[in-house]
């Protein structure tokens, strides 16, 4: 068999996933309930149409006939779905998340305002125990708190773990997590015309990926920094 025709059967068998139109995806109130007012980037990733239907495909992919054609290349694909279930499995002893099927979708935002690692909060909703941050921070040394009744993990480095009264995961720096876990919390309101408006435009079609950029002063005089340096 030559070279190309083991990759033209991964490709061909790899066609069998597809992302459909999730129409219980999170619109824009509920993506960005939790939004950093100031933040420079922001990514979005419905787990439903990419994740959760696609994951048993995965697991009969070295099934596939065209992939059976070549042993080697299906000896690999075994090797390799069994280390992912290994880590699934794990997860799920560790914390008690099934990573294919517990996480529906997952908003990131970032503020940059210097080198390093940014400001961020993340976002994810799922189906979560009320214990899980005391279970994610306990191995980084860390330790519970209350945020109006409940549990919340702080680590040593000064992060902050929680879930919000509605049941969505929160983690990122204290600053910007301790008050969204908060019952207290609320969004502000976007402007007309302003880029969280247009971005919250974006996120009510339901798309399965969002990245925007929004770069502030402070974020771009630290990028000409970085690039000016290397």
């Amino acid at each position: 068999m030559n070279l190309w025709e083991p990759i033209l059967a991964m490709i061909m068998a790899l066609t069998s996933f597809t992302i459909k139109p999730n129409p219980k995806a999170p619109a824009a109130d509920a993506a960005l309930a939790y939004a950093v007012d100031d933040a420079d980037v922001v990514v979005h990733v419905d787990l439903q149409p990419t994740v959760i239907d696609n994951y048993p495909t995965w697991q009969k992919l070295a099934d596939d006939p065209l992939i059976k054609q070549n042993a080697e290349l299906a000896a690999g694909l075994r090797v390799a779905q069994t280390q992912v279930e290994g880590g699934r499995a794990m997860v799920k002893n560790l914390i008690g998340i099934d990573l294919t099927t517990d996480l529906t979708s997952l908003t990131g935002f970032a503020r940059m305002r210097g080198p390093g690692v940014p400001d961020f909060v993340v976002v994810v909703r799922g189906t979560f125990a009320a214990d899980l941050p005391q279970r994610l921070v306990q191995p980084m040394g860390g330790k519970p708190e209350t945020i109006d009744g409940r549990v919340a993990g702080a680590t040593p480095d000064g992060m902050l773990i929680g879930l919000t009264k509605d049941g969505t995961l929160l983690a990122g720096q204290r600053a910007l997590v301790a008050p969204r876990l908060a019952d207290a919390w609320k969004p502000a309101p976007r402007a007309k015309g302003s880029a969280w408006a247009q971005i919250a435009t974006v996120l009510d079609q339901r798309p399965f990926f969002v990245l925007a950029s929004k770069p502030s002063a402070a974020a771009a005089t630290a990028l000409a920094a970085q690039v000016k340096a290397s």
